[in-house]
C-alpha cells in the first residue's frame, strides 16, 4: 500500500521554513485525507485522488474540523511538494472559497455603510453570498428591481 511520503514532505516544509507546529499540522491533514480516501473513496491512494475527491473531502470536513481550511492547505502543500499542479490548484481554489465563505462584507475597508445596511437587510453578510447574488443576469435584475421600488417607496 503506497502511502505518504511523509519523510520528503517533512524535508520540503523545512526547507520552506515551516513551523514544527505547521509540519505536525500538515502531515496530521494528509493522513487524514488518506483515511477519508480509504474509507470514502473504495480505497483510493492519495497519488490517485481526484479534485472531486478533495472537494467532497473539503465538504465532508466542514462538519467534521473546526477549521477545514486548514486541512486543505496541508493538503495543497502536499501536492506542491509532489509537483501535482491539478490537485494543488483545486486545493488552492477551495481554500479561497471557504475564506470567501466566512469574510464578513463589514471587514472590508470603505465599503459604504449605507449599501453595508442594504445588503445585510437582505441576508448578504459575506463576499460569497454578494457574488452569488449577482451571478447571473436574472439576479442582477431582481437585483435592480427591488431598489427601484425602494427608490420609488422612498421618494413617494
Amino acid at each position: 500500500m503506497r502511502k505518504m511520503d511523509e519523510e520528503g514532505f517533512i524535508q520540503f516544509m523545512k526547507a520552506d521554513k515551516k513551523s514544527q507546529s505547521t509540519i505536525k499540522r500538515y502531515i496530521n491533514a494528509v493522513k487524514t485525507f488518506e483515511q477519508y480516501l480509504s474509507k470514502h473513496m473504495q480505497g483510493r491512494k492519495l497519488e490517485e485522488a481526484t479534485p472531486q475527491d478533495l472537494r467532497d473531502f473539503a465538504s465532508w470536513g466542514e462538519h467534521q474540523f473546526r477549521k477545514v481550511s486548514m486541512y486543505v492547505a496541508g493538503i495543497r502543500a502536499y501536492y506542491e511538494f509532489k509537483a501535482n499542479k491539478r490537485m494543488f490548484n483545486v486545493a488552492t481554489e477551495i481554500i479561497g472559497s471557504l475564506y470567501m465563505e466566512s469574510y464578513k462584507l463589514k471587514k472590508f475597508r470603505g465599503v459604504n455603510k449605507d449599501y453595508l445596511e442594504t445588503l445585510t437587510a437582505r441576508g448578504i453578510e459575506t463576499a460569497m453570498q454578494m457574488l452569488d447574488a449577482g451571478k447571473t443576469r436574472k439576479d442582477k435584475k431582481g437585483w435592480r428591481k427591488k431598489r427601484e421600488s425602494q427608490l420609488k417607496a422612498y421618494l413617494s
